[in-house]
């Protein structure tokens, strides 16, 4: 589309297109279809102020079509003229008789041959597809039978001396039969029987295309035809340019009388097909420039001619000026700036001070555009009013703010709110806020919004599936407040309870079951419902804390440990697909966590620790400690235990595989007088090492060493560091040692073997999705200070000099990338960059979260409701 606004943009699959934002004035429209008849299109609309539909263009497909004529031998069959009937495509065999046809008309198409002295033959009904190469079924030619009939005529194509080539099919009694014109235009088809026959002239390269004829052939008898004419066509094509330009030139309308409008691409380039022959006029114009024409040279018909270039001067009736200053904020040096005007090419560069003047041909009111030459900076002006051979000088300074990620990197808006989580399909769920409170799905691929649920009391009592398939929320209805549960693809909500108490949730199994506890305000329930049918389950009463879910579930989610009802501290151990019995456990008020093998491990009276399983007789089951437990750790795979004691005042870690009926193992203890010890240790990703720190009596280095869970003793000295008061891994390779205050340095320790890395001093880590990579922010972790990346080998990286710990910083799915909230010397805004800071972040203005649905997919909105609480899709390269 070329006018006030020049843009290009690609059909749908339905062929539809739209062009957004355009500027008030008359536009060029132009459709390039490959493989076509048409192969382009020019229609010229104006636009007014309101949606403009422009007229459908319609372009023929064409195809190919391949096949093989001869004369019943392999070779010797050159010179057999073959052509698609009713159409002007053909072409000729070579020795073998093999032909190719390009550009055949879409459908079902007879291919006939012909020969003079030998009866025409014909491959009927070949299926031609668009872009495609049909293969027709051999033909064999045949010799005429002497007494048969024949028609004859002659074709002259206008002002041409040479008359070749020109296709006659014949259909009648005898079938389809074909002939090709001489020089002199004559043509004769024989072998006919007698009857009537349908004519068929095609003429490629020429106005009319095709002529018909009918003619009567009598046995042994020749019939000739009025002879016809045709309009010959070639090609024009050539260069039209702006003032000389070498790139900058597309848009410009190109003509010749009579003949179809072109338009020009970026180096000026054009072509015309179906120009008439002889000598023309082509005549170039663009919207501020002179009208520019030149005389073409001689078109021969079915020629391709090149015209010498048009380059168009500017119109001094419509040439104006515009000067002003731009700069971008915070910066004193504003020399790459680049400004243009919208509906023209031209464009100018900022001086060091960012001031500009820039030279256009136009009028009207105009879009002033500014860019930094890196693309992370812009700003704009609409109504600048620009006066024919006058000027225009912006009197207030443009400010180039941060351009947001979401326009940067090819995005998109897709509606507003605040996202709260994707569906199985990609979709996005967000919450609406308002008087009526909703929760839409967007369409990631479309405008497509489907409506989950409204009149949702408030915002945070949402909690979406983690297989995003299912809704959890409080909404406000005529009788009061209810808890429902409804499916993201839409459909009917399910009622959960109609009490306006909080409503603890948590799904299992992936998303499977939602487990649930109803109140009414004496006594609560446990409630397990299967999503996908709907079956829901009274498990047992329940007791626990308003709000906060009192139940912990086994990873198979058959058994069910809840607190119990009245005070105490009891649990109450149940099976959860159906009711069962119920096994209580005293616990106190600790927590509690079940092992792999439905071990429930829980506190004793006196600081103790032991385990039990549902439906076991001796309560507690089997009993670890009986004082001095502080914490525990279950290993990921939950079939071993670490537990950390103090007794007196000296610390210790345990290691307990509850499967197996050995006796706790000490792991390590502090030394005699080291009070202000810790042991830190951890199980790898795999359960199957732990790693542990030994601190030295006497205050140096503590020795980390490492077992396999099933061999404590044979342990191995993998490194000592300063004293460290956690510890954790990172993958399979590397330890994390850590402290509790900024004092404490940051540390990654090979458990191959080597020297530890200083990394720094922080509180908070983040560890990458595939364990390559740990991202901190050097300092306490509270308020703002640099992040940094470092590779399980050690090597720093640089992410921001300045970044804030809230909103935390997230990692990409393929932990190659990180989002975070960073500060510059103006102001702060959302930015991305590669973990290993080989690129330069990219600024996002507003919109402070981000939500990563893929290694190249994030979904960027605002934290808080504010005026602009637009969601935006954008696509990393």
């Amino acid at each position: 589309m070329v006018g006030p606004t020049t843009a290009a943009v690609a059909t749908d699959s339905t062929g539809a297109f739209v062009f957004e934002r355009a500027q008030i004035g008359r536009y060029a429209v132009s459709i390039t279809v490959p493989s076509t008849t048409e192969g382009s299109s020019v229609t010229i609309v104006d636009v007014a102020g309101t949606d403009v539909v422009v007229p459908d263009f319609q372009f023929s497909p064409l195809g190919d079509v391949t096949g093989k004529v001869t004369l019943g031998a392999p070779t010797g069959n050159a010179g057999i003229s073959v052509v698609v009937a009713g159409t002007a495509a053909s072409a000729i065999t070579d020795d073998s008789g093999t032909y190719v046809i390009r550009g055949v008309p879409a459908g079902a198409r007879d291919v006939v041959a012909a020969l003079p002295g030998w009866s025409g033959g014909v491959a009927k009904g070949v299926p031609v597809e668009y872009r495609r190469l049909a293969t027709a079924p051999d033909v064999i030619l045949t010799r005429a039978p002497v007494d048969a009939g024949s028609v004859e005529g002659a074709v002259k194509v206008s002002g041409e001396a040479a008359n070749d080539g020109i296709t006659v099919v014949a259909v009648g009694p005898s079938g389809t039969s074909a002939a090709i014109t001489d020089a002199a235009g004559a043509w004769s088809v024989k072998s006919l029987a007698p009857g009537t026959y349908s004519i068929t002239l095609s003429a490629p390269s020429t106005l009319e295309a095709t002529r018909t004829a009918v003619a009567v052939v009598e046995n042994g008898k020749t019939t000739t035809v009025e002879p016809v004419s045709f309009t010959p066509l070639g090609t024009l094509r050539g260069k039209a340019t702006l003032q000389g330009r070498v790139s900058g030139n597309a848009g410009i309308m190109v003509w010749v009388t009579d003949s179809a409008v072109a338009l020009t691409d970026d180096a000026g380039n054009w072509e015309i097909r179906g120009a008439r022959t002889g000598i023309s006029t082509v005549r170039a114009t663009k919207e501020g420039y002179a009208l520019g024409a030149i005389d073409g040279p001689t078109l021969a018909w079915r020629g391709v001619a090149t015209v010498g270039t048009i380059d168009l001067a500017l119109d001094p009736s419509a040439a104006a000026s515009i000067s002003g200053v731009a700069k971008v904020l915070g910066r004193t040096t504003n020399d790459d700036i680049v400004v243009s005007l919208s509906g023209s090419t031209a464009t100018t560069t900022t001086a060091a001070d960012g001031s500009y003047k820039l030279e256009v041909a136009a009028s009207g009111l105009r879009s002033l555009s500014f860019k930094t030459k890196d693309g992370r900076y812009e700003a704009r002006i609409d109504d600048v009013l620009l006066m024919p051979g006058g000027g225009a000088f912006v009197m207030a300074a443009s400010t180039l703010r941060p351009i947001p990620l979401a326009r940067l990197v090819r995005g998109k808006r897709i509606g507003r709110g605040r996202p709260v989580g994707a569906t199985p399909s990609g979709e996005v769920v967000v919450f609406v806020p308002g008087t009526s409170g909703r929760f839409d799905v967007l369409s990631l691929t479309g405008t497509a919004k489907t409506l989950v649920a409204s009149d949702v009391s408030y915002s945070e009592s949402w909690l979406l599936s983690p297989d995003g398939a299912h809704l959890s929320y409080m909404r406000q209805t005529a009788a009061g407040r209810q808890w429902e549960i409804v499916s993201t693809a839409g459909g009917t909500p399910a009622v959960l309870s109609t009490a306006s108490y909080s409503l603890p949730r948590q799904y299992l199994d992936g998303g499977k079951l939602l487990a649930y506890v109803t109140s009414d305000g004496y006594a609560n329930t446990l409630n397990v419902r299967a999503l996908a049918t709907g079956k829901t389950t009274r498990v047992m009463d329940v007791g626990g804390y308003y709000g906060t879910m009192p139940c912990q579930f086994t990873r198979d989610v058959t058994y069910a440990a809840c607190q119990a009802p009245s005070a105490g501290g009891a649990y109450h151990l149940a099976p959860v697909s159906e009711p069962g019995a119920i096994t209580v456990v005293n616990v106190g008020y600790s927590r509690v966590e079940w092992t792999s093998d439905r071990r429930l491990v829980h506190s004793t009276a006196g600081a103790g620790l032991a385990l039990t399983r549902p439906g076991a007789t001796t309560i507690p089951e089997r009993v670890l400690f009986t004082d001095g437990v502080i914490r525990w750790q279950l290993s990921p795979d939950a079939q071993s235990l670490l537990v950390w004691r103090q007794v007196g005042s000296q610390k210790s870690v345990w290691l307990v595989r509850p499967a197996l009926s050995d006796a706790p193992v000490l792991v390590a203890e502090t030394p005699s007088g080291a009070y202000m010890a810790e042991v830190p240790a951890a199980f790898s990703p795999d359960s199957s090492q732990v790693a542990w720190g030994v601190p030295s009596a006497t205050g140096g280095p503590m020795t980390v060493r490492l077992a396999n869970v099933t061999s404590l003793s044979a342990s191995k000295l993998i490194g000592e560091v300063p004293v460290a008061r956690s510890l954790e891994f990172l993958g399979a390779s590397t330890v994390i040692l850590g402290g509790r205050y900024e004092s404490n340095p940051l540390r990654l320790l090979p458990i191959g073997g080597g020297a530890s890395t200083l990394l720094g001093s922080a509180l908070q880590w983040l560890p990458s999705p595939d364990a390559s990579r740990l991202a901190w922010s050097e300092g306490s972790g509270y308020g703002s200070g640099p992040l940094k990346t470092a590779t399980a080998t050690g090597a720093i990286s640089v992410v921001a000099s300045t970044a804030y710990s809230s909103p935390p910083p997230q990692w990409s799915p393929d932990s190659a990338r990180l989002s975070f909230w960073s500060c510059g010397a103006a102001e702060c805004s959302l930015a991305v960059r590669d973990a290993a800071a080989t690129s330069p972040a990219i600024p996002v203005t507003w919109q402070d979260r981000a939500m990563w649905l893929s290694p190249t997919s994030v979904v960027l909105s605002t934290s808080s409701y504010s005026e602009d609480d637009s969601i935006y899709l954008a696509t990393l390269p």
